[in-house]
């Protein structure tokens, strides 16, 4: 599904990337406190004078929690445990329930467009057009992939046992 253009919004509005890590089956914002976690600035390519013009001085727009060598080995622990050898929560769900959990992610992700179109254009220096085209081809791939899925009989037969 195609996206409309947010004309409304300024293409000036920095945007602040949080630092957020996920741990334990659970979204943390790192800023609000935790510090065993060293944070890294994230630096967009450019930025806006005094005058309202842009320049490309580097800017700070957010930061990015840089884990140590124990955090790094408790999240492959976290995912180990959350597969359970096959035998976890994601890879028991049906085909079905997996396709709605990632449909309500891309409704999710669909109402967080402008703000990553925005941090698209301050990270890395894509024009709007470019963002908005990046974020809707993204969502778009994702479609077409589940809609391939719930057509090709060898993925709707379901589990067969050999």
């Amino acid at each position: 599904s195609t996206h409309e253009s947010s004309s409304s919004s300024s293409s000036y509005e920095m945007p602040f990337v949080s630092p957020k890590v996920t741990m334990k089956g659970q979204v943390m914002d790192i800023s609000a406190g935790d510090k065993s976690m060293v944070l890294a600035q994230v630096q967009g390519c450019c930025g806006i004078s005094a005058d309202d013009s842009l320049t490309f001085q580097p800017q700070i727009i957010g930061q990015m929690p840089q884990m140590n060598p124990e955090q790094t080995s408790q999240v492959l622990q976290d995912a180990k445990e959350a597969w359970n050898g096959g035998m976890g929560t994601w890879p028991q769900m049906s085909l079905k329930e997996r396709i709605r959990a990632i449909e309500k992610f891309l409704l999710e992700l669909a109402t967080q467009r402008e703000l990553i179109v925005q941090t698209l254009m301050w990270e890395i220096g894509k024009n709007r057009k470019d963002a908005e085209a990046e974020f809707d081809r993204t969502v778009e791939f994702c479609e077409k992939v589940i809609e391939v899925i719930r057509k090709d009989p060898e993925y709707s037969a379901g589990w067969q046992t050999i």
